[in-house]
């Protein structure tokens, strides 16, 4: 496909005959990290064959240049700053400017399909004035691994002990915790809504902040997943099949070369030039959260253990790799780095502890081995899908709550272990570490525009003609 096919030219025979305003798509991204490693990839191939509308939150000035450029996003229409996260306004004035900008957005560009994840008040009602004016709304799911059940008891759990006086018993703590989720939904999904003179979400979404999934049923027409696991999960949970858009991760499709001619390009230019070096670079991917549950009887992991096991787990690695540098990447919410910084500085000169906001792809290009510990990270399953060669080790040694969310997780490894931690990294020392080859699920959609396509032919979908 020509790059340089001008705007309005068709770009693949299988989709409409030329960019027609009437299937305009809105596209609205909230977390900028998940649309970098992700949702721009999907941006990317839509943008190549129907007009978009980008609605985002504040974006890093290196996405803002590669989103300018005509040549990867001829069909960028324009780009709308949301702030649902961000200012200075009060809730009540936030809420009105947001409800604001979801109807001028959906009156001014009368969209044929709007993309938005979440299920917060600006994809909400941009959703549902979107439904009244005709268009296809598309959210999304996970990944979440199929551990629906465990995901509940982990947030339950998590907000119970971290977030509540621990002199309260724990039945004290669950029911205050849902208490100020309900008041929290209540707010919301009933009252703001009322203030600006709009009907309740009394159907969906239904109590996000509980992760109950059953709020999926009504809130978007269609879902995309990424794993067969998630949908299976997903539709034990009570949402209905037809529901799903099973699409290929813009790194398994055909936008992986657009993120390696972007956000992959000086990563690789690096390893390049120090190819011997980087390969004995290990990548650890630190966890912000300092408390664990066991996932048997749901016991608390006590702090002193989840840190003498996460000590245990660098002297492993400095024992079985030695030579090897070790960067650890702690996860973006982590404020502060000195006391990580401190233990690696104890234990070897070779730990360095990196900036929690830079880059985990760059990381993740530049290491021979990526390691991630419990709990899990979602910059694991990226690291699959980006190298695929390289071993991707899950680590769950404590067996915690959700640690083993990566078991059967094509491409990573999952070790609960001690002795097989250590004989993996002395294969991978040795340099006689295998992966499986990987196995493409056939019923995938290779892109988001399939799956669009898909739609398009489908009763929900209402086709305009072209001359």
């Amino acid at each position: 496909m020509s790059k340089d096919l001008p705007f309005g030219q068709n770009l693949s025979d299988r989709y409409a005959r030329g960019k027609n305003l009437s299937d305009t798509v809105l596209f609205y991204t909230d977390v900028p990290r998940t649309f970098r490693s992700t949702l721009i990839g999907y941006l990317y191939e839509i943008a190549r064959v129907f007009p978009v509308v980008l609605l985002a939150e504040e974006l890093d000035k290196e996405t803002e240049k590669i989103l300018l450029d005509k040549t990867f996003f001829p069909g960028l229409k324009e780009m709308i700053p949301i702030g649902q996260y961000s200012g200075t306004q009060g809730l009540r004035a936030r809420h009105k400017r947001l409800f604001r900008l979801a109807k001028e957005a959906v009156n001014r560009h009368n969209p044929r399909i709007i993309i938005a994840t979440g299920t917060y008040p600006f994809e909400s009602y941009l959703r549902r004035l979107g439904k009244t004016n005709g268009a296809t709304t598309i959210s999304g799911i996970g990944p979440i691994y199929g551990r629906t059940r465990e995901r509940r008891a982990y947030h339950t759990l998590f907000s119970s002990y971290g977030k509540v006086p621990v002199s309260l018993p724990f039945f004290a703590k669950s029911a205050f915790i849902m208490l100020r989720k309900y008041a929290a939904h209540l707010l919301y999904y009933w009252i703001l809504p009322l203030s600006v003179g709009q009907r309740p979400f009394v159907t969906g979404p239904s109590f996000p902040f509980i992760s109950r999934y059953g709020r999926y049923k009504t809130g978007a027409d269609y879902y995309i997943v990424m794993l067969a696991g998630d949908r299976e999960a997903l539709v034990k949970e009570g949402i209905p099949r037809k529901k799903f858009l099973f699409v290929a991760h813009p790194l398994e499709g055909s936008s992986r070369t657009f993120l390696e001619k972007t956000y992959f390009a000086s990563a690789k230019t690096h390893v390049a030039a120090v190819k011997n070096h980087a390969a004995k670079n290990v990548l650890i991917v630190w966890p912000d959260v300092k408390m664990g549950f066991q996932k048997d009887t749901y016991a608390v992991i006590p702090q002193a253990t989840i840190q003498k096991d996460r000590e245990n787990i660098l002297r492993i690695i400095l024992s079985c790799l030695p030579g090897w540098e070790i960067s650890i990447k702690p996860h973006p919410t982590m404020t502060n780095i000195m006391p990580l910084k401190r233990m690696g500085k104890a234990l070897s000169p070779l730990i360095r502890v990196t900036n929690p906001s830079d880059r985990v792809e760059d990381y993740i290009e530049a290491s021979g081995c990526i390691i991630g510990v419990s709990p899990i990270s979602t910059a694991l399953y990226t690291a699959s899908l980006q190298c695929p060669q390289k071993p991707i080790l899950s680590l769950d040694l404590q067996k915690e709550l959700m640690g083993d969310s990566f078991e059967g997780i094509e491409g990573i490894e999952y070790i609960d272990n001690e002795q097989r931690f250590r004989a993996i990294l002395t294969t991978v020392e040795k340099g006689s570490y295998k992966k499986s080859p990987p196995v493409q699920a056939k019923e995938k959609f290779a892109g988001i525009v399939d799956a669009i396509e898909y739609m398009k032919r489908s009763s929900k979908f209402k086709v305009k003609s072209y001359s």
